[in-house]
């Protein structure tokens, strides 16, 4: 055998090793860029910070079954429920209650309702909506008319990722 020969057979191996070095620290880059950057992502959407998660709950929720009870809701005065993009709000309000008298202020996080001059809902939402996207009718008559809220969630929510409430201080939830 050459010399040549010979430091291509022992440079083989290391190469080889060099190879699997580089591929283990490419998956490890690219689990820590699924986990700990799009987190960011996750922590808004259901509140779960993964950095510190060490019970695991996140990753058990996407194995459990979807519990669908979690899709709908009743506070104290409404009633909610859900889609993947927007969450709705029935109020129950009066026969003498119109349009004029309906005023609802909303941020990405706030959701403050007062109808005929008395607050109806007020709360910190537990996630943030689209506060130029919404819209909101008054529906039914008599004694059964309802205001609807309509609200567009910033990010949008599936199965067990669904919103759990709506308010995460306020609103009596």
């Amino acid at each position: 055998l050459d010399v040549a020969t010979m430091a291509e057979a022992e440079a083989e191996p290391l190469l080889h090793h060099a190879a699997t070095i580089a591929a283990t620290l490419l998956a490890a880059a690219g689990l820590y860029h699924l986990l700990f950057w799009n987190s960011r992502l996750v922590e808004h959407s259901n509140q779960i910070d993964l950095r510190n998660d060490s019970s695991g709950r996140y990753f058990r929720a996407l194995l459990d079954p979807v519990d669908l009870s979690t899709s709908a809701g009743v506070g104290n005065g409404y009633r909610w429920t859900q889609t993947d993009t927007e969450v709705t709000i029935r109020i129950a309000i009066g026969a003498k209650e119109r349009a004029k008298d309906v005023e609802i202020n909303l941020s990405e996080y706030v959701l403050h309702v007062r109808v005929a001059g008395e607050d109806r809902l007020q709360g910190t939402l537990l996630h943030r909506v689209k506060k130029s996207d919404f819209e909101w009718e008054i529906e039914g008559s008599a004694e059964r008319r309802a205001l609807y809220i309509t609200l567009t969630k910033k990010s949008p929510t599936r199965g067990a990722n669904h919103w759990r409430c709506i308010f995460s201080t306020g609103g009596t939830q």
